[in-house]
């Protein structure tokens, strides 16, 4: 068998697979810079991602302290709670208020008696300036009372 084909047809052939083989290395090209592109956006994402947690890391290493102090404190505040209960029993407490309770009614009883007191006196006072005001004038100037 002899071959038939023609030179031309051989060309357009090669031609024909040229472009076929040029456009898939096109889109290869493409394939390639868009991996390009994600891989950079990878690296950026994970150094974002590591410096996060070196952060965190630091903050919680800086507040570790705070939280074992808020735990020595609570302890320690339950331990005075404790004993408060067990120096203040509910008598104590009741003659603390009872004598709380006097206190309060005397002092109440000592402003009502400077406040009565207080009225009195501006009472006489009142009096008095009255009965200067009523003195002949010759005599209010004599004693300097004007």
């Amino acid at each position: 068998m002899t071959d038939i084909t023609s030179p031309q047809d051989d060309f357009d052939s090669s031609a024909r697979r040229f472009a076929e083989a040029s456009a898939a290395l096109e889109e290869l090209r493409g394939n390639v810079e868009t991996l390009a592109d994600l891989k950079a956006q990878q690296l950026e994402t994970s150094r974002a991602l590591e410096e996060s947690g070196t952060a965190l890391h630091a903050a919680v290493e800086a507040l570790s302290p705070v939280g074992e102090l808020g735990t020595e404190l609570l302890a320690a505040l339950k331990a005075t709670v404790a004993a408060a209960g067990t120096v203040f029993d509910q008598d104590t407490i009741k003659a603390v208020r009872d004598d709380m309770t006097a206190l309060t009614e005397e002092v109440e009883l000592l402003r009502d008696g400077i406040r009565a007191e207080r009225d009195e006196a501006r009472q006489e006072l009142a009096e008095i300036q009255a009965k200067v005001q009523a003195l002949p004038e010759r005599v209010r100037n004599r004693h300097g009372l004007n």
